[in-house]
């Protein structure tokens, strides 16, 4: 992959914040230091004397911004922590199924309809018991990502070795599949870990922003 389509693959994932820094705030750094090293270090060999105080001013500003920069991260990482939580609300006041189910089209082959019974996968349909559900967590380019996993047990899987395509699959946690599981007493494996993100969602998010999981 080019650089160019490297940019443009971070810049879509990114958080802002985090390209921001990335790609203008470090870059600009980098720029000013080397600029101002190679102006002072030219100047210094012209009459290292005479130009001595500008080659220690220039040196005084490197560890001035660097100093600066370091002293941003915490800071930019509150930023961005706050950013994640707003971008994934779990606030469920107000949510509606659509009778009484969660329809949700992970791609053009998988259609999955969440009920009270169980999952409807396309045309199959299956009881919640027939899965390991667990919640998994990253932090994949600095962005907060809490997905649902489902995966079909093994004996179950056996009876649908024509459909491999269907042994697991990932939804991410939103405020509407969070309501179904509610309702639907979707049973999750790592329910502690459910319940520590609902009850202290910043605490859990700054574990996942920086570690990736809980």
């Amino acid at each position: 992959m080019s650089l160019l389509k490297q940019i443009r693959y971070e810049k879509a994932r990114m958080n802002r914040i985090r390209y921001i820094v990335n790609y203008v705030v470090v870059p600009i750094y980098f720029l000013i230091v080397l600029i101002s090293l190679f102006v002072a270090g030219s100047l210094m060999s012209i009459d290292e004397h005479r130009y001595l105080p500008v080659f220690v001013s220039v040196m005084a500003g490197f560890v001035v911004l660097t100093t600066g920069l370091l002293a941003s991260v915490p800071y930019v990482r509150k930023m961005e922590i706050a950013t994640e939580i707003k971008k994934h609300s779990l606030d469920t006041v107000g949510v509606m199924l659509d009778e009484g189910k969660y329809i949700v089209d992970i791609d053009e082959e998988l259609h999955l309809e969440f009920a009270v019974y169980g999952i409807q996968i396309n045309a199959d349909d299956f009881a919640y018991y027939d899965f390991v559900i667990q919640i998994e967590t990253s932090n994949y380019f600095n962005q907060i990502q809490v997905m649902v996993n489902f995966a079909l047990k093994p004996d179950r899987l056996l009876e649908l070795n024509e459909q491999e395509f269907l042994s697991s699959f990932r939804i991410e946690l939103t405020r509407e599949l969070l309501f179904a599981i509610k309702t639907f007493d979707i049973p999750i494996k790592n329910q502690d870990e459910l319940d520590f993100i609902l009850d202290n969602r910043e605490e859990a998010f700054t574990r996942i922003y920086k570690t990736g999981h809980i």
